[in-house]
C-alpha cells in the first residue's frame, strides 16, 4: 500500500484504509499523519484557516481505530500483528483477522458487541 494515501479530512473507515491506518497512522506519534508523497517529492502543505488544531483529525481517527480495535479483543491484536508484519491486503488475513476488519470498519461503531455481533453474523449465514 505504498502508493495508496488518504487525508484526514477524506478518511471513510472503509476496509482499505483501516488496513492501512493500522500500517501506517498507528506507529507514528499521537498527531502524527503521514505526508502526501507526490511524485515530484515535494511534500507540499494547504495554508488553510481553520478552528481546529492541525493535529486534531489525526488524534480523532488514530483514537477511533483504536476504540473499535479494543471490542474486537484477540481478533484484533490479530490483525495489527499480521498487518504490522507485512500483510496488509484483506485476502491475505487470517479469517479472525478479516473478521475484526469487518467490525471495525463502517461509518460508525456498532452499536452490538464484538461477541453479539459475531453471533447474530453466523445466525444469518445459515
Amino acid at each position: 500500500m505504498a502508493d495508496f494515501w488518504v487525508s484526514p479530512a477524506r478518511f471513510r473507515y472503509i476496509r482499505n484504509e483501516i488496513i492501512w491506518a493500522i500500517e501506517v497512522v498507528l506507529p507514528l506519534e499521537p498527531g502524527q499523519w503521514p505526508p502526501e508523497v507526490r511524485e515530484t517529492g515535494y511534500e507540499g502543505h494547504n495554508k488553510q484557516r481553520s478552528n481546529h488544531a492541525p493535529y486534531e483529525a489525526s488524534c480523532l481517527i488514530t483514537s477511533e481505530v483504536l476504540s473499535r480495535l479494543e471490542r474486537t479483543g484477540g481478533d484484533g491484536e490479530t490483525l495489527v500483528w499480521e498487518v504490522q508484519h507485512g500483510l496488509n491486503n484483506y485476502n491475505l488475513l487470517s479469517p479472525r483477522a478479516r473478521t475484526a476488519v469487518n467490525y471495525v470498519s463502517g461509518w460508525r461503531r456498532r452499536r452490538l458487541g464484538y461477541q453479539a455481533w459475531l453471533k447474530q453474523r453466523r445466525y444469518r449465514k445459515k
